[in-house]
């Protein structure tokens, strides 16, 4: 299990920005402005973060108990080598009718 597939189950609308423009235009919106953020997190952050992603697709037995201790122990390792980096993209939209 790599953080990618982790990620894209988790990613509930992670389709969302690259279609937005059009969605707003598709519905009579005009003068659409679209800005993007990234947040950096801290290594301690993200791996609070993956740890959490871990724990929940234990939980909801997306991966198995061995799974999530190799998940885990790759995320302690990445950790320690100072080799974790993780970042979030945020968007905001403004448009007029």
């Amino acid at each position: 299990m790599t953080v990618t597939d982790l990620r894209m189950g988790l990613v509930v609308h992670g389709w969302l920005p690259g279609q937005l423009r059009g969605i707003l235009d598709d519905v009579g919106f005009c003068d659409i402005r679209l800005a993007t953020r990234v947040v950096v997190f801290t290594p301690g952050l993200a791996a609070s973060y993956f740890a959490r992603c871990g724990d929940s697709a234990a939980a909801d037995g997306v991966i198995s108990d061995s799974e999530l201790h190799d998940w885990s122990s790759g995320i302690e390792a990445l950790v320690s080598e100072g080799k974790l980096f993780a970042t979030v993209g945020y968007f905001l939209f403004t448009a007029r009718t």
